[in-house]
């Protein structure tokens, strides 16, 4: 801190204001990174629990077979055939699965159902239907991220899938939604950081140049400056000078004196 104290008042204003800022872009970045993970979260929970709901169809259909009012195949087609229909958020679908893995129903690209997937890996060279497999295996459920052909648009785009295994049938049955909408939330609202960090950072430094330009004119000087002064003068240098705001000048007044005006002094 003793460095601190030998620097001029500009600088040290110069450095409150780096400090402040810095506070606030911390606050700012920490508030930017909470919306996205929330903003994944909400989405996580919501494929959860559809995957959940539509769990709860298979398991329907199979208890259909135990109360002996399918067969098994008759249950197993009801079922695909309900799923190919399901939407969500107007074009969203699930599919379904195997363990080997091979396709059992897939809505959007029907060509896919039985064949093997093994090989099917997105431009990142992840093999998605083996982690499916992966982590129903391991876990039961889980969630799964990706690179994914979107409509509309030539790249393929994150998604983010959640999976769950229907062990008396052997499928798997998944949704994913895609999250570059999430990415494009978080730049959007990192520019609009950029410019108010921006802003901040004039205003302050506007703020602190004008108290410590009041700071010197109520002082006459830097403050070290007069503090070198002193000390040369306790010394015995009677020499020494320092520089202060001349006096404020007075207009001089007339003075009455019976029948003549004289001047002051």
């Amino acid at each position: 801190m003793s460095g601190f104290s030998t620097l001029r008042v500009a600088t040290r204003m110069q450095i409150l204001v780096g400090l402040a800022l810095v506070g606030v872009l911390v606050l700012c970045l920490a508030a930017l990174f909470q919306l996205k993970d929330g903003m994944i979260e909400d989405r996580k929970a919501k494929i959860r629990n559809l995957v959940e709901y539509a769990h709860t169809q298979l398991a329907f259909y199979d208890e259909q077979v135990k109360a002996g009012k399918l067969t098994l195949e008759q249950a197993q087609t009801l079922a695909k055939d309900a799923l190919r229909k399901a939407r969500y958020d107007d074009k969203e679908y699930f599919w379904i699965n195997d363990l080997h893995p091979r396709v059992v129903m897939h809505p959007i690209k029907p060509e896919l159902e039985g064949k093997d997937q093994t090989d099917n890996k997105d431009p990142t060279g992840k093999a998605l239907y083996l982690d499916f497999v992966k982590v129903v295996k391991s876990q039961g459920a889980g969630f799964v991220d990706y690179l994914w052909a979107k409509p509309g648009l030539t790249e393929p785009q994150p998604k983010l899938s959640y999976v769950k295994g229907y062990e008396p049938w052997g499928w798997i049955i998944g949704t994913g939604i895609y999250i570059d909408d999430v990415d494009a939330a978080f730049r959007k609202n990192a520019m609009t950081l950029g410019g108010i960090s921006l802003a901040l950072l004039v205003a302050l430094s506007l703020v602190g140049w004008q108290v410590s330009t009041g700071i010197l004119k109520q002082l006459g000087g830097e403050p070290q400056a007069a503090s070198d002064v002193m000390q040369r003068v306790a010394a015995g240098d009677l020499t020494a000078s320092v520089s202060t705001a001349p006096p404020r000048q007075h207009a001089a007044r007339p003075r009455q004196h019976g029948g003549f005006v004289a001047p002051d002094g």
